[in-house]
């Protein structure tokens, strides 16, 4: 009597035969014997009809040199867009640009790019400013930073007259001089 086999090696061996794996290598992987993969796959083909049909891309994708959670991941891609509205094309010119303004700026590093991205929406949402009206709120804080600037050049020359005209006053009191 055979043993069974555990269902975490069936899942696996049923991945890895989606994954256009060989039965030869899917048994060696998994250390079964290619009847045991057989039997497993067709187990599976006779419970979701439509899975040759996976297996059947899974098998184009990679003589293409791709497998399907590249694909996977693309289609999650793709939905990202679709959501946000952004025409494939649009993204497609920013992903060109993103390399030429790195050379320009002799800055290579994509991650360091987008780690300031975020900091700046961070930044935009705790300020409770759209990222887009940005530079017209840091140019007003620019205009209020340098009034305050002025506002206090003012203040300090009145302080300072205020003192000049303390120290004449001690000094006159000092010195025995009668006003």
């Amino acid at each position: 009597m055979s043993k069974k086999i555990p269902n975490k090696i069936k899942i696996k061996v049923i991945r890895e035969w989606l994954n256009a794996l060989s039965r030869t290598q899917i048994a060696t992987n998994n250390q079964i014997a290619e009847g045991s993969v057989f039997n497993i796959i067709r187990a599976v083909t006779t419970q979701i009809p439509d899975i040759d049909l996976l297996r059947g891309v899974a098998v184009e994708l990679r003589r293409e040199g791709l497998d399907l959670i590249t694909v996977a991941h693309s289609i999650r891609l793709r939905k990202m867009l679709d959501n946000l509205h952004l025409p494939e094309g649009r993204v497609e010119k920013l992903l060109e640009y993103l390399p030429v303004y790195f050379y320009q700026n002799d800055d290579r590093d994509a991650e360091k790019f987008l780690i300031q991205l975020e900091y700046v929406y961070e930044m935009a949402k705790s300020l409770d400013v759209s990222i887009f009206d940005m530079p017209k709120e840091i140019e007003g804080l620019e205009t209020e930073i340098t009034d305050l600037k002025n506002e206090k050049s003012v203040l300090d020359q009145q302080i300072e007259q205020k003192r000049s005209i303390q120290d004449d006053h001690q000094a006159g009191r000092g010195s025995g001089v009668v006003l």
